[in-house]
């Protein structure tokens, strides 16, 4: 999919797209930066896997890189936990969410209503998302070689106890 989007853009680079699971490569190769974005990492729903992931990450990033990542907080997923419908054109969207304070995870599943010739298409998808809290995350960073992180929330106005989603900027020491 994402190559033939190259495609259509007429993009004169050809990157390499590579599929693993995010807390289980080796490249076996170094990267002045590495980036995950779009709340992919709180899919990672295992702790382990979590810490897994930002090792990762870390084995990828040369001396003198970062490592540049975004997450939805604890705050940011308990905002799933409702029924959302949208509406636009020939596409409705219902999604519905529970989201469990104790354990930080919130579950998410997608019905989709799209209008075509044949009728109406519909997909339904269920997903998972954790909230890992910030104090975890800088210890993990640190853990595994870096430094100078920088949280940023979303939005100028919030702070790092009040924002939905968080920016994180490591440099690998």
């Amino acid at each position: 999919m994402a190559n033939a989007r190259l495609r259509h853009f007429g993009a004169k680079m050809k990157p390499e797209f590579i599929k693993r699971d995010m807390a289980r490569y080796n490249l076996h190769r170094q990267f002045d930066a590495v980036g995950c974005f779009f709340d992919a990492a709180n899919h990672i729903v295992d702790p382990t896997q979590f810490a897994e992931f930002i090792r990762m990450a870390s084995l990828h990033v040369k001396p003198g890189g970062f490592f540049i990542f975004d997450v939805n907080t604890a705050i940011g997923l308990g905002r799933w936990d409702a029924v959302l419908f949208t509406k636009q054109g020939e596409h409705a969207v219902l999604m519905k969410g529970k989201y469990d304070r104790r354990e930080r995870l919130a579950a998410i599943t997608i019905h989709g209503y799209v209008r075509s010739s044949g009728g109406i298409d519909r997909f339904k998808e269920t997903f998972y998302e954790r909230g890992y809290p910030h104090k975890d995350i800088v210890a993990l960073l640190r853990k595994n070689g870096f430094s100078k992180i920088t949280a940023t929330p979303q939005k100028s106005e919030q702070t790092l106890k009040t924002a939905l989603r968080v920016f994180y900027l490591a440099y690998k020491s």
